[in-house]
């Protein structure tokens, strides 16, 4: 499904530039809104009717990706973009709202029932600030909820030390420590170091020797994961996923709960 040129603006339409049902505009000049109208009324409906976007606007409650879609052009068009960049931006933001992801989550770690009715995926790296803010937050996401959380590694190659903290939390995984690594590395995201996390790694109480040989499971696991990333098209960390569709963390309370109510 995609946005797709229509020859002729829609006549209901034409030389109406200062209103988008359920849009808030007070914060553009007339010059944006008159390019937001413009991007708007020469797209199709995003829910894939024989109509024009505003149309689908205008017909409150038809499409339920109008008006978030339309929010997110609103704030490309402050941002300065051109006619052009503002629809290529609705066609990724599209393609995020509407592409089920499949994941490999057999043997990664996770919280939550096995069998809950909605998984959340977390591609996650230990170096990332962000990510340090959510992993307090996740415990509390899913709790009295029948949600599950598998995390799987994403470690960027501008942090040094995200992709040995990635390789040490798996292998602590094989041992059943995953949980108290993951916590102390976030704790410690400032200090970490190969030999730092070795000591960590002690801390936690892991069988160092048993450790040592899990490194190469653990390393194939998290290229594993990482390759299932860019293959999503992941741009950063954290990047959330529920059941396959890419979440932002802002919303990911409200999609876990809509997602319980349609199960």
């Amino acid at each position: 499904m995609g946005f797709f040129l229509l020859c002729q603006p829609s006549l209901a339409w034409a030389g109406k530039t200062d209103e988008v049902p359920g849009v808030d505009l007070k914060d553009l000049d007339a010059d944006e809104k008159k390019l937001l109208i413009e991007v708007l009324d020469n797209q199709f409906d995003p829910c894939g009717k024989p109509r024009s976007f505003l149309d689908a606007l205008k017909d409150k409650g038809s499409c339920g990706k109008a008006i978030p879609l339309a929010t997110f052009a609103v704030g490309r068009v402050q941002e300065g973009l051109s006619k052009r960049q503002v629809v290529r931006a609705l066609l990724k933001e599209l393609k995020r709202m509407t592409v089920r992801h499949k994941f490999t989550i057999k043997g990664r770690p996770s919280i939550g029932p096995d069998k809950a009715k909605v998984t959340v995926v977390e591609f996650s790296d230990f170096e990332c600030p962000h990510c340090k803010e959510v992993s307090r937050e996740l415990k509390k996401l899913i709790k009295g909820r029948d949600v599950r959380i598998v995390f799987k590694q994403y470690p960027l190659q501008f942090h040094q030390n995200a992709l040995p903290a990635a390789i040490a939390v798996v292998a602590a995984h094989f041992q059943g420590k995953f949980w108290p690594l993951y916590e102390r590395l976030f704790a410690d995201q400032d200090k970490l170091s190969e030999k730092y996390i070795q000591k960590l790694a002690k801390k936690v109480g892991l069988d160092m020797k048993r450790f040592k040989v899990d490194q190469a499971s653990a390393t194939s696991m998290v290229e594993d994961d990482r390759t299932e990333g860019e293959l999503a098209d992941i741009e950063g960390t954290p990047t959330f996923f529920v059941d396959g569709q890419q979440v932002e963390f802002e919303d990911l309370d409200s999609r876990i709960k809509a997602a319980l109510k349609r199960k």
